[in-house]
């Protein structure tokens, strides 16, 4: 989707499929246990690379008492379930004690998530941007590739990366590689062409990288 904003705050979910949120300095790869919380005016587009089904919910600015910038939610399933109740039947009247009712325990149900390790977020310094877009457009791209396309040492880039992201350059890579892996293999890429994809020389090797950043393997993070 365009890059766009509302004047209302917005719950950004996949009810199925996987989807990719984007907003200035930021990115998180969504699956179905989390939502993306998008306050009034945020700048932001909606990347699907298979076939997605999004729900949007939308709130007055205000009614939510939630942090005002872009975060992860957590979509238990009782969120889930209200979301699938409210977009079916429609705009909620907040002036029906039930329907305000409704609206409290959605809110009162999206508790922030630390969203590493489906975060990734840009640098600030100008070179570092651009080697960080390269890498999200073919993370099989070498780093010393990288700084060379970008007209600068992969020290200097080291230098401004863990300055504005907290990780290494080598960090950034992998978590772009990771990322673009989770989009693939949401739609039915086999890990075989998936570690080919994103930069690995085997499938076990990536694998191993998998389990290293998200804590288990391909097969049981889709299956959970």
């Amino acid at each position: 989707m365009p890059w766009h904003d509302h004047g209302w705050d917005q719950l950004v979910y996949a009810g199925e499929g996987f989807l990719t949120v984007h907003v200035p300095g930021a990115s998180w790869v969504v699956p179905v246990d989390r939502g993306v919380w998008v306050p009034a005016g945020t700048p932001h587009t909606l990347e699907m690379r298979v076939r997605t089904r999004l729900d949007s919910v939308y709130f007055a600015p205000g009614v939510a008492d939630l942090p005002s910038h872009p975060h992860v939610v957590h979509a238990s399933g009782l969120v889930r379930e209200l979301i699938a109740h409210i977009t079916a039947r429609g705009a909620l009247d907040v002036a029906n004690p039930a329907d305000a009712h409704l609206a409290l325990v959605l809110v009162d149900q999206l508790r922030s998530l630390d969203a590493a390790p489906l975060e990734l977020r840009d640098p600030v310094d100008a070179r570092a941007r651009d080697a960080a877009a390269l890498l999200r457009d073919d993370p099989v791209l070498s780093l010393d590739d990288v700084a060379g396309k970008v007209g600068a040492s992969r020290r200097t880039i080291e230098r401004a990366m863990r300055a504005d992201t907290g990780m290494s350059f080598g960090q950034w890579r992998q978590r772009a590689q990771m990322l673009r892996a989770l989009e693939l293999l949401a739609g039915g890429a086999s890990v075989t062409h998936v570690a080919a994809t994103v930069g690995y020389a085997t499938p076990s090797a990536f694998i191993s990288s998998f389990r290293r950043v998200l804590g288990t393997t391909p097969a049981k993070f889709f299956a959970s």
